[in-house]
């Protein structure tokens, strides 16, 4: 379905949204890299999309495309193994680069695809995007759904937040799912200039960043949630803040780390706490991670993790084997352990 029964060039749009959908042969895209489909031609996409726009049905007795008229679609429909197939590409919209240097340079807003096959939909695809007067992006949705199954990655950026995702699901259900988070000041005009003082010091501590506040980081594989949390600038500041020798470093450190870094384990679906992750030394003036239940038992962070995920993992194994059957992809299975 991803090739067109006869030469025909395709608008950017298409050609966007095919590769895109095809790229699945290998692994979804990650939407930080959607800025690369920034599309630059002599021509503007805009313009390209305009004039292209209509239904194109292919008639085998002239061996051409008949077109109907539409100013919101292109839409390609044309017999394939004894059914009606159809390309579909709407609600594209892009806006102009402000501050790129080059030229006729546009920036996605919006897209939506899908292709059919006797009116069942087999793939869909949608995209949704924003961006601030500097180019860089504020918001991006990007959804692949191949029939029970869909992928979907999303960004988004404020001046105090930095927010990305990815998740696969089957139906309503999470098969995993993923989260990184960032708070601090995102104001860039404010960063350059507090870069430009840090350099006119020349002072390299590591502990003088003023951006990062706080990280958080989450991944869901079935109905188990894992997140990490860094107070950065409680950390930071509480080591500024420390007088400590040699001998008592380690000590200091390691209580640090068990006051500003948290690691949960949860239900997904209520919420409840099965373990916490607590540092320890581990004898070798070195940190290691194990996990702490409600009656005070520890387990070593490794065997946590590959004893609570084993069954699963097989499960969901099992769920990608089918989507790589049915829709000849090549997503890859989760490693076990």
């Amino acid at each position: 379905l991803m090739v067109l029964p006869a030469p025909f060039e395709q608008p950017k749009a298409v050609s966007t949204v095919l590769n895109e959908i095809n790229s699945l042969k290998n692994e979804p895209k990650a939407t930080v890299e959607l800025k690369g489909l920034m599309l630059k031609s002599k021509t503007s996409a805009t313009q390209e999309f305009k004039e292209a726009a209509g239904i194109y049905t292919w008639n085998a007795a002239t061996n051409k495309w008949d077109k109907k008229a539409s100013e919101t679609e292109i839409t390609f429909k044309f017999p394939l193994d004894r059914k009606m197939a159809e390309v579909s590409v709407s609600k594209f919209r892009c806006t102009e680069a402000r501050k790129l240097e080059a030229r006729d340079v546009e920036l996605p807003l919006s897209l939506n695809a899908h292709v059919k096959l006797d009116e069942k939909t087999l793939v869909d695809f949608k995209l949704t995007a924003e961006w601030d007067d500097n180019d860089i992006p504020m918001r991006i949705v990007e959804t692949v759904t191949l029939e029970k199954f869909s992928f979907e990655s999303n960004l988004t950026k404020t001046e105090t937040t930095i927010k990305t995702g990815a998740s696969f699901k089957a139906g309503e259900l999470i098969i995993y799912a993923n989260e990184f988070k960032l708070d601090g000041n995102f104001n860039y005009d404010e960063i350059l200039d507090a870069v430009n003082k840090a350099e006119a010091r020349q002072k390299q501590d590591a502990y003088e960043q003023e951006i990062i506040s706080s990280s958080n980081i989450r991944y869901q594989l079935g109905n188990i949630t894992a997140e990490g949390i860094l107070d950065v600038k409680g950390f930071q500041d509480a080591i500024k803040n420390t007088e400590t020798d040699a001998a008592e470093s380690h000590t200091i450190m390691l209580k640090l780390l068990n006051q500003h870094a948290k690691l949960y384990v949860r239900y997904a679906d209520s919420n409840e706490i099965i373990a916490k992750g607590e540092f320890y030394s581990d004898g070798e003036s070195g940190f290691a991670l194990h996990m702490v239940f409600a009656d005070q038992s520890k387990v070593n962070v490794d065997t946590f993790f590959e004893g609570a995920f084993e069954g699963m993992i097989t499960d969901i194994n099992k769920l990608i084997e089918e989507l790589n059957k049915s829709y000849d992809t090549n997503v890859k299975e989760l490693a076990a352990g």
